[in-house]
């Protein structure tokens, strides 16, 4: 005689089906944290400002800010997590004929105006912040003696005992004079005008852009005077620091100075 088939257990069934569910949520829970462990860095956005923290943003600023930082408001748990900072002109400014450069099929000055690559590090949320130099990309060859403001042509901005290298060879917007026993000229403790012009910011972590924000760099405030904060003198270059055929109360009483070429005459 046949034996009857075995009574079916349905709690057993029920258990083992929980079990291989239990199972399952386990392993799909694992790749989604898998998954999360792969983004535990991210930029919330991105703001221009005067100050390293971003808590006084700008969209303007002038040829003679005290500085301008890109900020990305960052927050990771890797610490090798890289942020890459781009500044792109948009459109440039030209001194001379007083005008943008509004041509459409001319670049800018500066296509790709500065760059930075900084680690993000293990924080919550924080600032990480890139400080645009007024000179743009920095010249990898050391100008030893001092730089200058870029000249117009044919124009020697350097002393007799410097020889003048050309534009730009201290960075965009500024000349370096040569002295082959001169000192190492430091950059950053030099004072140059920001160039006029548009501007981006472009954000990249890890390779991947996360963020942009647009700028701009006037002339100082032109519904007040134009002029900047300290008077001019005889001799000290304004190109670049004002807009052309600007004129300024000198130090002395009754003097007016005007910038039409490098320098301020004044009389």
């Amino acid at each position: 005689m046949t034996p009857p088939p075995p009574l079916r257990d349905d709690g057993k069934r029920m258990r083992s089906t929980l079990s291989a569910l239990s199972k399952g949520a386990f392993f799909l829970g694992a790749i989604a944290l898998f998954a999360s462990s792969c983004a535990t860095a991210g930029v919330r956005y991105v703001v221009m400002s005067i100050d390293q923290a971003g808590l006084q943003p700008r969209s303007t600023f002038f040829t003679d800010s005290q500085a301008i930082y890109c900020v990305a408001k960052y927050s990771g748990a890797r610490a090798d997590a890289t942020l890459d900072f781009v500044v792109r002109q948009t459109q440039s400014f030209d001194w001379d004929n007083n005008k943008y450069n509004t041509d459409e099929n001319a670049p800018p000055a500066h296509p790709l105006f500065a760059g930075a690559e900084q680690n993000g590090g293990v924080q919550t949320e924080g600032s990480v912040a890139f400080q645009v130099p007024p000179t743009g990309i920095l010249v990898s060859s050391t100008c030893t003696g001092y730089c200058m403001i870029d000249p117009p042509p044919g124009v020697n901005p350097c002393d007799v005992a410097h020889t003048y290298l050309g534009v730009d060879t201290c960075g965009y917007g500024s000349a370096c004079c040569f002295d082959e026993f001169g000192p190492q000229v430091d950059q950053t403790s030099q004072s140059f005008p920001y160039p006029v012009g548009s501007y981006e910011c472009d954000v990249y972590l890890d390779g991947k852009q996360v963020g942009s924000e647009p700028f701009n760099v006037i002339f100082p405030d032109a519904s007040a005077s134009g002029c900047p904060p300290s008077p001019p003198a005889q001799e000290v270059p304004c190109r670049y620091w004002v807009q052309k055929g600007t004129q300024c109360t000198g130090f002395a009483a009754g003097v007016v100075c005007t910038c039409n070429n490098y320098t301020w005459s004044c009389k």
